[in-house]
């Protein structure tokens, strides 16, 4: 089966054994080939509710793409991140309530400099996917999101506790490649309250004067910033407190599986050689999210867990300003 597409001015018709073999995605089909039919009409203004439902996240994205290029107006409502990807900043609106109920509607702003637009295209990257959401939890960079993604996971199956989402809390990352650092954290969580979503940054324990003094003058633009104690980044957050047999196991499973080395003499090592050689060598190697798969449910990481709870509590509460674990 296919349907109209404007670019290329084609119609593949359908038997009527076929139509009945494709069951309910029939109508979606159907719907999709009427809409691009519309949007290849100029100056139609296109009204479109819930875009993606019925949908897989790419044939949602071309589609937007394609009624974003015809000759009129597209007005669509979507919870698919890559459909509202394919609009400029300026171009979506989030509809919401605050805290008191009041209902309101937070748009993109518009790039007036070449710095602007790469920070634009950084927050339409990052942040989307949590706009429909109510409050969001940023993070540093992909390693801090696998670590406290994969500990979400962990906790939801093994003790009961709610994912993130079940609450409407969005967990993403200020880092494209690599961590974002406290300014990047403080800057997309400031574009997400800008949103009307509550914003929260989760940054570690940076104890670099340019740091601290960062976030005295920038720690205001989230709702609240939680912060890991002195000295503490993700990956010492996974190990430390944790028995040495704990981690010599995990790290040892972990090399099996990804076929690399291990720390030198790990067996070896103890106390605190082996609690950096085992900093070292998952972030080196960016296997934080495997090494949160890796322990056993009885062991997992005390310090990275009461930080991933108290971020959900901060970002579902009402608290405001520094918070130090």
């Amino acid at each position: 089966m296919g349907f109209y597409a404007p670019s290329g001015r084609q119609l593949t018709l359908v038997t009527v054994p076929e139509v009945c073999r494709r069951g309910s995605t029939t109508g979606t089909l159907f719907w999709i080939a009427e809409v691009l039919a519309l949007s290849s009409i100029g100056r139609t203004i296109l009204a479109i509710d819930d875009l993606g439902d019925g949908l897989d996240p790419a044939a949602s994205a071309h589609l937007a793409t394609l009624m974003r290029r015809s000759g009129g107006q597209a007005w669509v409502t979507t919870r698919v991140a890559g459909a509202a990807e394919v609009f400029e900043p300026e171009e979506v609106v989030r509809l919401g309530k605050d805290a008191g109920g009041t209902r309101h509607a937070k748009q993109g702003i518009q790039p007036s400099t070449k710095a602007e637009t790469v920070a634009a295209k950084h927050w339409h990257r990052s942040l989307l996917p949590a706009l429909s959401y109510r409050s969001v939890v940023v993070v540093e960079g992909p390693n801090d999101f696998a670590a406290l993604h994969s500990l979400a996971l962990r906790l939801s199956n093994e003790s009961d506790i709610p994912l993130p989402a079940a609450r409407s809390v969005s967990i993403i990352n200020s880092g494209s490649g690599g961590s974002g650092g406290y300014a990047a954290v403080l800057k997309l969580a400031a574009s997400a309250r800008a949103m009307g979503l509550r914003a929260i940054g989760a940054v570690d324990g940076d104890t670099r004067e340019e740091a601290k003094q960062h976030l005295q003058t920038y720690g205001g633009l989230p709702d609240a910033v939680l912060r890991l104690p002195d000295g503490v980044a993700i990956e010492a957050a996974l190990v430390i407190d944790l028995p040495d047999k704990v981690l010599i196991e995990a790290i040892s499973d972990i090399a099996d599986v990804a076929g690399i080395a291990k720390p030198a003499n790990i067996e070896a090592l103890a106390g605190d050689q082996l609690t950096r050689a085992a900093i070292s060598f998952i972030k080196s190697n960016s296997l934080h999210g495997p090494f949160i798969d890796a322990l056993s449910s009885t062991d997992l990481p005390p310090i990275a867990v009461q930080f991933l709870n108290r971020a959900v509590e901060v970002a579902t509460g009402t608290e405001s300003g520094l918070i130090q674990l």
